[in-house]
């Protein structure tokens, strides 16, 4: 039995959902993304303007340094920070760069950014790096339970394993990768993942504004193997 599940009403809050947003990461609470980020943004693609914290400098290369020092801002522990680097420097450099031939420093290309998107995920990324309102939307109406407003841990991994393709080992160990990133990043104290901070990870904004919470928190190298703050877009 198919455990297909479309949106309910997404039509009626979202004119064509189903149709790819180049610079906005639209959904039915917010049919206009994040404006003031799209509109400072509104040349980039969603995937673009997704890792765009990771590239302080904006010269659009990420060095591993770059995705070493993002991640520390963003709160996580050293040892994340390093295991970021890694999968996502060795996964991700060749596919990004304008030449053949690896990068020995394992830098990625923002352009190209596009070109490292991976099997197996929920496909709210189109192979262009924009954003699709309806795929985004389904996550929630298959996997968000009977609210269809976050995700649980456990919700996520089902998420993960629905979305499986055959034989694609690496589009499986991508979408792990991120799900417990994210997981970590907003470390919710209730267990869930609003929809809203979902989104906004998507379009990258919400790495400025936890990135602004951990600047009033003591960070030392090896405290907090895990991260304390709470859904920002949780329910008070």
């Amino acid at each position: 039995m198919s455990r297909f599940k479309p949106p309910s009403g997404l039509q009626e809050k979202l004119y064509q959902p189903a149709v790819p947003r180049a610079n906005i990461a639209a959904s039915a609470e917010h049919p206009m993304g994040t404006p003031k980020w799209a509109r400072e943004n509104r040349k980039k693609s969603v995937l673009e303007q997704h890792v765009k914290f990771f590239d302080p400098d904006g010269d659009g290369i990420i060095w591993p340094q770059d995705t070493f020092w993002a991640f520390w801002k963003l709160g996580y522990h050293i040892f994340w920070a390093f295991i970021a680097i890694f999968i996502i420097h060795v996964g991700f450099s060749w596919f990004t760069s304008d030449s053949w031939i690896p990068d020995p420093f394992f830098r990625i290309t923002v352009k190209n950014i596009h070109r490292a998107k991976h099997g197996s995920d929920t496909g709210t990324y189109d192979t262009e790096g924009r954003f699709i309102p309806y795929n985004f939307a389904s996550i929630f109406a298959k996997f968000g339970g009977n609210d269809q407003e976050g995700l649980t841990w456990i919700n996520g991994l089902k998420m993960i394993c629905e979305n499986r393709t055959i034989g694609d080992p690496t589009g499986w160990t991508a979408a792990f990768f991120e799900w417990l990133s994210t997981y970590l990043l907003i470390w919710p104290k209730d267990g869930v993942v609003r929809k809203e901070s979902m989104r906004k990870i998507y379009d990258g904004s919400i790495f400025y504004e936890i990135a602004e919470q951990e600047k009033n928190r003591s960070q030392l190298p090896f405290s907090g193997f895990f991260k304390s703050n709470q859904d920002i877009y949780s329910p008070d």
